[in-house]
């Protein structure tokens, strides 16, 4: 069977915390998760924060919401780390305090240079050229390529768009698709490298915003102590069909909160086919987030 996993992380995953580092933290272990199980897209979903609830911020300027806090952390934990400071903007570089003293996730495609057929490859951003003594415009194009070295490379006959990130041949100076260096197996969403990362505002838009359809969507309980409503119960999934599977993770109530609703869309159970049951021996719905990701791919890897 052959499956590729997209997964559903509601904000409320890091209302528990008391600081940046317990935040950092906590999506750092999501983050290890999703490239383990090798999942090629991460929605974060906004749920409503409580009133009373304090956001945890660093700066008291440009402060983040949850969702792009999450987001940031989740897209700069498989950045290379020369590209950091290139590809996140400088005013935003205190949030990442903590996730820089982290280790690197070693499963990531660029990561593995052990592999001879990847050693050729190395990810970069493209650096606009000069500006024409002329005082014309900046080229909308480069042929300039920032790889973390002493210097950047000069692609010989291709021009990028400025400050797009790029996968580089580097024995032959040109730029090439993800697809080829890495194998379609080891790439996300809209060619990403390992996962993509989108923020739903609603529960609805984790499907009419959709990147690529869902062949089946099913619910894992967690951090939930309420029990789910009679008529709102979903069926326990027993397989899977092929093809991408999500799997939404979080409190029914919280999910339902999310909802917008109308005439023919009363309940998030209308958008599920099911819920996934995790190993008997866990308490339902008890797991944090983070640790239900974990065992809830494993086992569907092992069931897969």
């Amino acid at each position: 069977m052959s499956h590729r996993y997209s997964v559903c992380i509601p904000t409320d995953c890091i209302w528990s915390c008391e600081n940046l580092e317990q935040i950092t933290n906590k999506v750092y272990q999501i983050a290890k998760t999703l490239t383990l199980f090798n999942v090629q897209e991460c929605v974060i979903l906004e749920t409503k924060r409580p009133s009373k609830s304090n956001k945890i911020h660093p700066p008291k300027d440009n402060k983040l919401s949850d969702s792009m806090l999450i987001s940031s952390l989740l897209q700069y934990f498989i950045t290379p780390s020369y590209l950091r400071k290139i590809v996140f903007k400088s005013k935003f570089h205190n949030y990442f305090h903590y996730a820089s003293k982290l280790p690197k996730l070693t499963v990531l495609p660029y990561m593995r240079q052990n592999d001879e057929n990847i050693k050729v490859f190395r990810e970069g951003v493209s650096i606009p050229m000069k500006r024409p003594v002329n005082g014309k415009k900046v080229n909308k194009q480069t042929k300039y390529i920032c790889v973390g070295k002493e210097k950047p490379i000069e692609l010989k006959s291709q021009l990028v768009p400025n400050n797009v990130r790029v996968t580089v041949n580097i024995k032959e100076n040109k730029v090439v698709s993800p697809y080829d260096a890495y194998g379609t197996e080891n790439v996300g969403i809209n060619a990403s490298y390992g996962y993509g990362v989108r923020i739903a505002h609603s529960f609805n838009e984790i499907f009419t915003e959709m990147v690529v359809p869902y062949e089946q969507s099913c619910w894992v309980e967690c951090g939930d102590y309420y029990k789910v409503k009679e008529n709102e119960q979903l069926s326990t999934l027993a397989n899977l069909r092929d093809g991408n599977i999500l799997i939404i993770f979080g409190q029914w109530n919280r999910l339902q909160d999310s909802l917008i609703k109308d005439e023919e869309i009363v309940s998030v159970s209308q958008f599920m086919d099911g819920q996934w049951a995790l190993p008997k021996v866990i308490p339902t719905g008890h797991l944090t987030v983070e640790d239900a990701c974990m065992v809830a791919l494993t086992s569907l890897s092992i069931n897969s």
